[in-house]
């Protein structure tokens, strides 16, 4: 019966507590066994954890951390299980009195950002489907090998299309029976659009007759930080950039509100700037450290930056304004980027959907820092 929990559910979940007790003395003792080490995972996640030893090794249900799921008619609820039930097994009681948490928590203040997803999707409809109630593998594929709290395990378009045949919608771009919001899904890879020549003059025409291209990596807030509210007149500094005299561009008392535009358009102040010159002013007016700050305690970035499923998610905001993060990370071959960027390392590639480039990976410079021959 819909709106009810299901009486087997009820008694699948007092299975999985019963079971979870058992395997106290093999289970928890093989979690202890294998150790959960710092260094086995990635630095920009929040927790340790992985599926494949709790679901496949240890055998622990889905239903076990995820019973809210069942009723779930929302894409976006969070069913993401609370302390306590990790407690039902793992015993911490020291680590709670000395504040230890760093063995299962790699940034003790992080929480879990939310995957916020456009799309019309109800739980409770799928897993009442025939074959489907005991089979979150069907959708979540890597669920049984993943090791890793920031494989989400959220399936792709490609596992939808393997149960709904949506052929005739999907070549005539009729998507809002699935999708609420297409804001994250571009018409075209990103290389067939240019920015280049004349285009800081003409684009008010593209603007004009293609918005919903446009619309596609810009918001209203990105026409904004030119333009004026219901007007067509440019901000000062966006009209005489070319002209280097500070005094004439910059108006009076703009060192108190100088902010504003370098959080809006940091390119512009890069012109004349380099970033020492701003840091150089920050410390001796005691503004900021940026060479001695924490970064997990002190950064300036939000929850969820190094998090690709999050709203802040620092790859789309780096695509669109790369300048805004040169102002600070600008080490080159020594950039922060690189870290976990660069072929050698993690290899997560930071280039969009449909990337080219008429550029040698191997050859040129921009590409060495990153692409390494082994």
């Amino acid at each position: 019966m819909r709106g009810r929990i299901k009486p087997e559910r009820i008694a699948r979940v007092v299975i999985s507590f019963a079971l979870a007790s058992i395997v106290l003395s093999t289970g928890c003792a093989l979690l202890l066994k294998t150790g959960w080490l710092p260094d086995r995972f990635p630095s920009y996640e929040t927790h340790h954890y992985s599926h494949q030893l709790h679901i496949k090794e240890v055998g622990l249900d889905c239903d076990f951390f995820f019973f809210s799921i069942w009723e779930s008619n929302n894409a976006n609820e969070k069913h993401t299980p609370p302390m306590e039930t990790c407690l039902l097994c793992h015993y911490h009681k020291r680590q709670f009195n000395e504040k230890d948490c760093q063995n299962c928590h790699i940034v003790p203040e992080a929480k879990i950002p939310q995957v916020l997803t456009a799309l019309h999707f109800s739980h409770e409809q799928h897993l009442g489907i025939a074959g489907m109630e005991e089979s979150c593998d069907v959708c979540h594929v890597s669920n049984l090998t993943s090791t890793r709290q920031k494989d989400r395990n959220i399936p792709n378009m490609q596992i939808c299309l393997n149960c709904h045949y949506h052929d005739e919608q999907y070549q005539n771009l009729q998507c809002l029976n699935c999708h609420t919001d297409m804001w994250s899904i571009g018409l075209k890879p990103l290389s067939r659009f240019s920015h280049k020549g004349n285009f800081l003059r003409d684009h008010k025409h593209y603007a004009w007759s293609q918005t919903e291209v446009c619309a596609q990596c810009h918001s209203q807030d990105d026409c904004m930080e030119c333009h004026a509210d219901n007007s067509d007149e440019l901000t000062r500094s966006m009209k005489q950039h070319g002209r280097v005299n500070a005094a004439f561009i910059h108006q009076p008392d703009y060192l108190s509100r100088h902010f504003i535009e370098a959080r809006n358009d940091p390119s512009l102040c890069i012109t004349c700037h380099r970033p020492s010159y701003c840091e150089t002013c920050h410390r001796a007016h005691g503004i900021s450290d940026i060479a001695g700050q924490d970064q997990r305690a002190d950064s300036p970035h939000p929850r969820g930056f190094a998090d690709e499923f999050s709203p802040n998610f620092h790859g789309q905001i780096a695509r669109r304004e790369i300048a805004n993060c040169a102002s600070c990370h600008d080490q080159g071959a020594d950039s922060i980027c690189i870290e976990c960027h660069a072929t050698y390392n993690d290899n997560i590639n930071p280039h969009p959907k449909g990337w080219t480039s008429d550029k040698d990976m191997f050859r040129d410079r921009p590409c060495l820092y990153c692409h390494v021959q082994e």
